[in-house]
């Protein structure tokens, strides 16, 4: 699969005189892949049921006439100001009652029947109408689905009431059941009635209603996707595929995986500190190799920052090392209003390029295209990253009003960052899974911080470790349920697993200059673990690591010593703001920072990366 350069550029706001001009420009900067459309419903269907496809055709055929191909984005991220003034029902409702008014973007409730009616529709006449032109490649669903703009991911109107309760029926069966997984005794707040059930509004709601208020919310979208994908598919062309364009990857409470899966391929949104941080590249790396695991397969760059800063071989290079087979900066030129006007694009409001950028961008895009083509399939890797979104949800508690942006420091994710950053810089490649995913392809598996284990993760671990795995666990590991409530007597794989018992036990320790809180285990002699040391139990051929804190040497370690055991390649690697990305017999050594470093003995410039095959180490 060869490298592709693209760019998002918005024809509906720009008059069609100047759109020869601009697709000259952009061709000149080597770029051969355009994305249209994600918000131009309204030029498209000005009123209901009056749709104007000639400007549309025309584009296409314009793009096709000057060798583009084209990624079709639906618009209905951004509903036409008709929709909502004629339909109010579709637009969400906050926890606290408040309905959203039209004048954004994602202020409706997918759940809405009326919405996915015409959302449905709306694709369906899409790919009657355009899946045919020779210019279309792929299709994209929707928009960065995370829920509503600024503000957590809910909405709790009539219809999500009952499409939550009706979640939690094929769960548990019974209110009984449900009772007694979330615990409800606490505070009197049993349900006696499957009617009784609502949507969490309360910032103190009982942690597995919170929990399973996004497992729904994931499961929401994608069905939300599926409504506009089975419309599209059978208009589809041989190897036209269908995609979405994740965002808010770790911090939204959603997992993208369970979205991803049912399309054809994976991509996100990857601008600087989307991922969130500390360790803001590591996380970044970390988004990367979660969308190439979930279909194992080259995945899309939807998005990018188009500012000089976001456009350096460091970023460009890890996207494509880690799998990016395009790369699609955001977005031409600017736009004249809006929230999202101005900013540093490729062009001017009148399309003219900015000095150095259309040139920068096609060199970098050269370099990366020089680098060679991506297998059609990319294999497991030999080590599994478990990230938990549940564990997100459970730190992330609703709020009774929104009062900002949605910037967290959960210590989950903080976790998360801790673990992932070593096996980042030393070069060990992950696959990101879920909570239940199988096993049986990997040697080792990195599991930090993860309270909220099930009883048939626990029994998969005892099994996959007893067979040759090697685990590291970190913290309060599998104290409480995946509903959230605490174990009152751990599970007997689950006491083997770990040759101890997990214990609520913290105290303050300090290693090598650094301070945190150490968590211990209760031992066989009664004894308690050390917080401040890593531990390793045996059991049989595998071997379980607990590590108690995030003090960054211990965490290093224990890790290198995890992939010893599991025979994980691990490359030494000191130099801060770098990374090593193993690709096939070749390594990409990855500069981040803003000076020249030295990685296995190359000089890598700042910002930039340099490859070296494997005879070279």
């Amino acid at each position: 699969m060869n490298f592709r350069l693209g760019v998002s550029w918005y024809p509906e706001l720009v008059a069609e005189s100047e759109w020869p001009r601009d697709l000259a420009n952009i061709r000149d900067a080597g770029i051969n892949l355009l994305r249209l459309f994600d918000f131009a419903w309204s030029a498209m269907e000005p009123r209901e049921g009056d749709f104007q496809w000639d400007w549309v055709r025309r584009c296409l055929d314009l793009a096709h006439s000057d060798g583009f191909s084209v990624i079709f984005c639906t618009p209905t991220a951004t509903p036409p100001r008709w929709l909502g003034e004629q339909y109010p029902q579709i637009m969400i409702e906050l926890a606290d009652g408040t309905r959203r008014p039209m004048g954004a973007r994602r202020d409706v409730c997918i759940n809405s029947p009326i919405y996915r009616h015409f959302c449905g529709e709306l694709a369906d006449r899409l790919a009657k109408e355009f899946a045919s032109h020779p210019a279309v490649e792929a299709w994209q669903i929707d928009n960065e689905l995370i829920g509503p703009e600024y503000s957590p991911p809910e909405c709790h109107c009539p219809e999500c009431q009952w499409r939550f309760r009706d979640f939690l029926k094929k769960r548990y069966g019974s209110f009984e059941v449900l009772n007694a997984a979330w615990g409800t005794r606490f505070w009197s707040q049993e349900f006696s009635d499957w009617g009784e059930v609502t949507t969490p509004r309360h910032f103190r709601s009982i942690d597995g209603h919170v929990i399973d208020h996004g497992r729904f919310f994931t499961a929401s979208l994608s069905e939300f996707i599926a409504v506009q994908a089975d419309r599209i598919r059978p208009h589809l062309r041989p190897g036209q595929l269908i995609g979405h364009n994740a965002t808010g990857v770790f911090d939204r409470q959603i997992d993208h995986r369970c979205i991803q899966k049912p399309l054809d391929f994976s991509g996100w949104d990857a601008y600087r500190g989307a991922a969130g941080g500390p360790h803001s590249a590591a996380r970044t790396g970390l988004a990367h190799e979660l969308f190439r695991s979930t279909h194992h397969k080259p995945f899309l760059i939807y998005e990018t920052g188009a500012e000089l800063e976001s456009i350096n071989g460091a970023n460009w290079g890890e996207m494509r090392a880690r799998g990016a087979y395009a790369i699609i900066p955001w977005h031409y030129r600017r736009h004249r209003s809006g929230v999202e006007s101005g900013g540093d694009m490729l062009a001017d409001y009148d399309g003219t390029p900015l000095p150095g950028r259309i040139e920068h961008v096609a060199k970098l895009g050269q370099r990366l295209a020089e680098a060679g083509p991506l297998p059609d399939k990319l294999p497991p890797t030999d080590t599994a990253f478990l990230f938990s979104a549940d564990m997100v949800r459970v730190q992330h508690r609703p709020k009774p009003r929104w009062d900002g942006p949605f910037v967290t420091k959960m210590p989950y994710l903080v976790s998360v960052s801790a673990f992932y950053e070593p096996l980042w810089r030393n070069g060990v490649r992950v696959d990101v899974l879920g909570p239940e995913d199988p096993l049986d392809a990997y040697r080792l598996v990195v599991l930090p911080a993860d309270e909220l284990v099930s009883t048939t993760r626990i029994l998969q671990l005892h099994k996959w470790v007893s067979g040759g795995g090697h685990l590291v666990v970190s913290g309060r590991f599998a104290l409480r349920s995946s509903e959230g409530v605490y174990r009152a007597n751990p599970e007997p794989e689950l006491v083997e697993l770990l040759g101890a018992r997990p214990l609520d036990r913290t105290q303050n320790v300090e290693i090598d200059g650094w301070t945190g809180v150490g968590h211990s285990l209760e031992l066989p002699d009664g004894s308690l673990s050390d917080p401040a040391q890593a531990r390793t139990h045996t059991l049989n051929s595998g071997s379980v690591t607990h590590l108690p804190c995030e003090c960054p040497s211990l965490v290093g370690s224990a890790l290198r010593d995890a992939c010893g055991r599991a025979g994980v390649s691990w490359f030494d690697n000191i130099a801060a703001e770098t990374c090593i990305v193993p690709e096939g017999d070749r390594l990409w050594l990855i500069n981040h920072g803003s000076t020249t470093a030295t990685i296995l003995g190359h000089d890598v410039p700042p910002e930039d990366f340099v490859i070296q095959t494997s005879a070279q180490f």
